[in-house]
Order: C-alpha cells, then structure tokens, then sequence
C-alpha cells in the first residue's frame, strides 16, 4: 500500500525490531525509525529491513522523541508502533483500510496487551493511524497523548490490530523505574498538577509497592479536583478504567475510591 509511512521511536529493541517491522510489510510503503540511542544491533537491523533511522539524542521526553518521528514520514498516512509491537494485518485490511480513509482523519485501532506467555492481559482503543502533517501532535513529557485538531474525524477501525508485547515482568519493571524518576521531577515541576499523581500511582503499582499509594491517589483526587476539566476525553475514560483496576487489585481507601470514580464520570461529561 503505497498510502502509509510507518513512525516508531525505538532504543535497544534488536529483540523485536525485525517483527515490528516485518509486521508493516504489504500495509507500509515507509518505515521511519527515530532511535534515541541504542547500543545493541537495533539500527543495523532496521536498516537491513528496509527502514530510514535517524538517530538523535533523547531529551527525556517522549512525545518530542514522538513528533521527530512524524516530521520523518512523507507518506499521506501515518502509522505509530513501538519497537515492541506487531501490526496485525488480514486478507481485507488493504480494501478496509482504503473504503474507511475515505470518510476519516484518524483512525482508532484495537491494542491487545500480552505477556511472556502470549496471554492477553487487557485491550484498549488508540488512535495510532492518522493524515500525515494535519495537526497531529504528541504532548506530555512521560506519558505522550496525542492531541489532534477539532474537527479531525475519528473511526473506529477493525482492519487492523496490534499486539503489544512489552508486559513481560522484566519489561515493566525498567520501564516502570526509568519513568518513576522522570515522573518525580514531573511533580516537582507541577505540583498541583493531577497526571503526574495518577502516572505514579500507575507504576507503584505495576512495581507492587503500594505502601504509600493510598497517599498517591489521595494527592491525585486532590490535585484534580482542582483543575478539572481533564484535557482529552481519552484521559478521562483511562483514568476511569484505571480506577476499577485499583480497585479490583488491592484495597484502596473507600473514600478516595468513591471520590475518584466520581470525577473520572465528571470528567467524561465534560467531552461526550
């Protein structure tokens, strides 16, 4: 398919480099790697593949890594994966994808979450697909949300998946302690700022030290109720999804339970 570039931010993935790109092949014409600093066979490999590798410098910062790695396609289309993922692709993705492009902006694609062992730990909806250079950009320092025009129109898309593999335990321990610092001078920086609360909860957890998440989330319920409204609709329902999770995983304080599913509905009023 002559119509989409491929857009990933990669470091250290000489592992699963070759899958993720191979997975693109037939659906991308264009396959732009950012990579921020490997000092494993990544580049070498994605180079082999077929793939355009700018390497740069990483900034500790994961959306301005991100928006490098848009301002490389020249494709009309923009597909994002990370070196840990896999597009999957069927027999009718090509015709799906051209009769659904039509009639879109962006295109909002099932994410199915496994671990070592192939399980299927969760799935999400995420825009990943989207018209090249039509105001398409990634905020956030740690956590990158993207941030698309008003009128962008959205569809919900099944002519494509993607697998993402990067739940294995020694996975989500480096990553969850390499965004644990960032997050800590996030906090510092913005105190009353309720995200880099409900980020740190999210990767205590994941490190199984909740002995002070309770204090977290009390920090998150406090600092939100005071800048609401929240800045995308996606956030809010991730906030909400977050909150059952919690729940379900250890006893979290009842009061902080309640006032926290509060907002998140609230919140999700304020973008129907």
């Amino acid at each position: 398919m002559k119509d989409i570039g491929l857009a990933a931010i990669v470091k250290d993935e000489e592992s699963n480099i070759v899958n993720m790109l191979e997975s693109t092949s037939g659906i991308c014409s264009e396959l732009c790697v950012l990579d921020t600093g490997s000092t494993d066979e990544t580049v070498r490999l994605a180079e082999e593949q077929g793939a355009k590798v700018l390497c740069g410098p990483w900034n500790d910062d994961f959306s301005e890594a991100r928006n490098r790695s848009l301002d490389m396609v020249t494709k009309p289309w923009t597909l994002i994966l990370d070196g840990d993922e896999v597009l999957v692709v069927s027999v009718n993705s090509s015709n799906d994808f051209i009769n659904q492009s039509a009639n879109a902006d962006c295109l909002c694609i099932n994410i199915k979450h496994l671990n070592d062992n192939g399980k299927v730990l969760g799935s999400n909806w995420s825009i990943r697909l989207f018209r090249t250079k039509s105001g398409f950009r990634y905020e956030g320092r740690i956590h990158n949300l993207l941030i698309r025009p008003n009128d962008a129109r959205v569809l919900k898309s099944e002519a494509f998946r993607i697998e993402h593999y990067g739940y294995s335990k020694s996975r989500i321990a480096k990553k969850s302690t390499q965004r644990l610092a960032m997050i800590e001078s996030e906090i510092d920086r913005y105190p009353n700022s309720p995200l880099p609360y409900y980020y740190k909860a999210r990767h205590l957890l994941q490190l199984g030290k909740i002995a002070d998440l309770n204090i977290i989330i009390g920090l998150f319920v406090f600092s939100i109720e005071r800048n609401l409204p929240l800045p995308t609709f996606e956030t809010a329902v991730m906030l909400l999804c977050e909150a059952t999770r919690l729940k379900n995983t250890f006893i979290l304080n009842n009061s902080y339970m309640e006032e926290l599913v509060s907002i998140c509905c609230r919140a999700s009023i304020e973008f129907p």
